[in-house]
């Protein structure tokens, strides 16, 4: 049995304050001031991606508007666009029990899911935005929670030793190329180890690692039942 809690952000205006967890500001700008500038300079694609030094460059935007980050892909605008927290490596919680998996669709929109064992419980939570996933990040315009029981992520974190999740660095070599297609990425924490991992189409791959993450991918979106918001938002 599940439960769902749906929020829809039809505006920005939903984004908590939760980044300043991660990283310190330097600009005198309130946090909503900040977000508002990402929606309406970057997420977008609105941006001026040729001067690397313009603050509509995310990259530039992020090391100027905050600071101190010790997150290894705070490069990565899509989790800002989705009101993610970047993970400081030099402070990885022991007790903490989490995944999340980040999907860049190039002609769709990008999403993320959550799953983390709070007590008995795995809470689910699904966030999308109104961007391209190839293209631009868009902002959030959705969040979805569903609950199950802890032994649902007790599968997935066995899944993921399995393949020896923690251990796996860098690129896949049996990777095929692939100009489009969906690029996902898998984070981690237990047992006060985190790692990340970037597969473009795996499905192209014949490795055992990233055959079981595309296994991961395909769960993960079925019991979240994400196929019936991202067709909601692509029919309009």
């Amino acid at each position: 049995m599940r439960n769902y809690i749906t929020i829809i952000s039809l505006v920005f205006l939903a984004f908590s304050c939760r980044q300043t967890g991660h990283v310190d500001k330097k600009y005198s700008w309130t946090e909503q001031e900040i977000k508002q500038y990402f929606i309406d300079s970057i997420a977008m694609g609105n941006g001026n991606y040729d001067n690397p030094d313009s603050l509509n460059k995310f990259q530039y935007f992020i090391k100027t508007i905050y600071d101190n980050s010790k997150s290894i892909n705070y490069w990565d605008e899509f989790i800002y666009a989705l009101d993610e927290p970047y993970i400081d490596t030099t402070k990885i919680d022991i007790h903490r029990h989490w995944l999340r998996l980040t999907v860049k669709p190039t002609f769709s929109n990008p999403y993320c899911i959550t799953i983390e064992k709070i007590k008995n419980t795995t809470k689910a939570t699904f966030k999308m935005t109104n961007g391209k996933g190839g293209y631009f990040t868009g902002y959030l315009i959705l969040t979805n929670f569903s609950y199950f029981k802890d032994t649902l992520y007790n599968s997935y974190i066995t899944k993921l030793d399995k393949i020896n999740f923690w251990g796996i660095k860098g690129r896949d070599s049996t990777c095929h190329s692939v100009f489009d297609g969906t690029s996902l990425s898998f984070e981690a924490i237990e047992k006060g180890k985190y790692n990340a991992v970037y597969r473009h189409s795996p499905w192209n791959c014949s490795s055992m690692e990233s055959q079981g993450l595309v296994n991961i991918f395909e769960d993960l979106y079925r019991i979240t039942d994400i196929e019936k918001f991202l067709k909601l938002y692509n029919d309009e």
